[in-house]
């Protein structure tokens, strides 16, 4: 919620930058507004006409909507111009989603430094930082075509087999032998 104040408190800057996730939050909750005002208009209207309030509701939100499209074109590089696109049906509106859609520049451009991640809310120079992100070099991936040095066990020779003693048949203890009868 704090983008989007930060948003309607900058309705009529058209300069410096947006980030994506303050351009796409600001587009976000216009639209769940849209809906609920949507439901409270046909919940109110009774011949089924459009509803004065989500009316009024897209002339309030116009001109910070104007701001920050151009400010996020800004972001990657593109004039404010470049919303004219839009005039073109359908390819225009694909092409102008897609340039919301890309990362904007990681370094400072011709329409200012590069945009907090938070939209500005918690930098007390209206939302503009000078940060340039550093990516660590990637590890290279282990070399898996070369033998790796590792002790390997020695088999342990297989030893015969334990064969249990069997007793011999015919002799019984309790028996008495022939030569002990008389």
């Amino acid at each position: 919620m704090d983008n989007y104040l930060a948003v309607l408190k900058k309705y009529a800057d058209f300069s410096g930058r947006a980030s994506r996730s303050e351009y796409w939050m600001f587009v976000l909750y216009n639209f769940l507004i849209s809906i609920v005002l949507g439901i409270v208009d046909g919940a109110l209207s009774n011949n089924g006409s459009a509803g004065f309030l989500g009316l009024v509701f897209s002339f309030a939100i116009m001109l910070p909507t104007l701001a920050v499209s151009i400010r996020r074109l800004h972001d990657i590089g593109k004039s404010g111009w470049t919303l004219l696109v839009s005039l073109i049906p359908l390819i225009g509106w694909l092409w102008l989603l897609l340039l919301y859609i890309k990362a904007g520049d990681p370094v400072e451009n011709e329409y200012g430094p590069v945009p907090s991640s938070d939209g500005g809310i918690n930098d007390p120079d209206g939302g503009q930082v000078n940060y340039v992100p550093t990516y660590e070099q990637p590890k290279p991936a282990p070399d898996l075509t070369q033998a790796v040095n590792m002790p390997v066990q020695q088999p342990i020779a297989p030893q015969a087999p334990v064969v249990p003693m069997q007793t011999i048949t015919g002799l019984d203890e309790t028996e008495p032998t022939s030569t002990n009868q008389q």
